[in-house]
């Protein structure tokens, strides 16, 4: 296929890089049942070993620098770094971040919630950097415009498949909550909200998505957006190669941290990654059942888990980042 040939969505890259994550989060692999009433993968994370725990300040520390990326678009980003080629001011980049806090903290204070909720952009670092699968909406730009409504999905994330010609369209939910089994309720409560149809409006939180989707893509140029429109028009033949998948990231106090065994950071992890295997496919069954009780088996899902030592000093340690960037 010649370059003239190729969709330009193949040129679509993560929004941040990622470069070191490996040193931050791990993964362990899990042999999952198989079920037939459900379609549902799952993935399961933790973070990486330091001194016999797990350490989430130097998580905190890696989030906490993906604030830009995830919060303003890729043009903003762009026109920066170009100035900064032509200027060499690397002040531009500090304007940007300091925006993009206030961005973070305005937008979850407009929604009642707390100084900055850091649960979507965790799920936004774990779809770029193990799915491969771009932010194409930075909503978060969008969440201060009283005059838009943007509740919906946490995050909007795309994978384009360039041998089928085909777009996976990833719905991510994100939750933070000390209680595993609470995380789990909320994230298919919201899916089911975010999929339902409203009887005043006749329509659904996804189909207003959607439209931001078409009307703001977060995309490097007008042929690409031409191409992913292209995917949302009825009248086009690609239409029908769109594939809706919810992701929900469930991150939850994990009570195997407070009863490791061992003499060895080594130690600790392996016996932390056993345990945690066994309770991956707990958890599993949990949330298909959940799916199933909830009318939801038509869809499909990946459940995503993050076990934290203590959801609240992560909070708190975030938190802490923000109001130094805003002071």
């Amino acid at each position: 296929m010649s370059e003239q040939d190729k969709n330009p969505l193949e040129n679509l890259q993560n929004a941040a890089d990622y470069q070191g994550i490996e040193n931050r989060i791990k993964e362990v692999d899990v042999t999952l049942p198989t079920l037939d009433s459900t379609r549902i993968t799952g993935r399961f994370f933790y973070l990486d070993f330091a001194d016999r725990v797990p350490n989430q300040q130097s998580f905190v520390e890696f989030i906490y620098r993906k604030i830009m990326r995830y919060c303003l678009p890729r043009r903003e980003i762009y026109a920066a770094k170009a100035k900064y080629e032509k200027t060499g001011d690397e002040s531009v980049f500090t304007v940007l971040n300091d925006k993009a806090v206030r961005l973070f903290v305005t937008s979850h204070s407009t929604r009642g919630a707390h100084l900055g909720e850091p649960g979507e952009l965790i799920a936004f670092i774990l779809l770029e950097a193990f799915f491969n699968a771009p932010q194409i909406a930075c909503k978060m730009s969008l969440k201060t415009n009283t005059q838009m409504p943007v509740h919906g999905a946490d995050a909007i994330h795309m994978k384009y498949h360039p041998d089928s010609d085909t777009l996976d369209l990833i719905w991510g939910e994100a939750k933070l909550y000390e209680d595993l089994h609470d995380g789990i309720k909320q994230a298919v409560e919201s899916i089911k909200s975010f999929t339902s149809t409203d009887e005043a409006t006749g329509q659904r939180p996804q189909d207003r998505d959607i439209e931001i989707i078409q009307d703001n893509p977060d995309v490097d140029d007008e042929a690409m957006k031409e191409a992913i429109c292209n995917y949302f028009d009825p009248y086009s033949e690609k239409s029908g190669r769109v594939k809706h998948i919810y992701s929900c990231m469930v991150g939850y106090d994990e009570i195997i941290y407070k009863h490791l065994v061992g003499s060895t950071r080594e130690e600790y992890e392996d016996y932390f990654k056993q345990r945690y295997i066994q309770k991956a496919v707990e958890v599993y069954n949990l949330f298909a059942k959940r799916i199933q009780d909830s009318g939801l088996s038509e869809l499909e899902f990946i459940l995503i888990l993050l076990p934290f030592k203590d959801i609240t000093q992560l909070r708190n340690s975030f938190q802490a980042k923000l109001r130094v960037s805003m002071q």
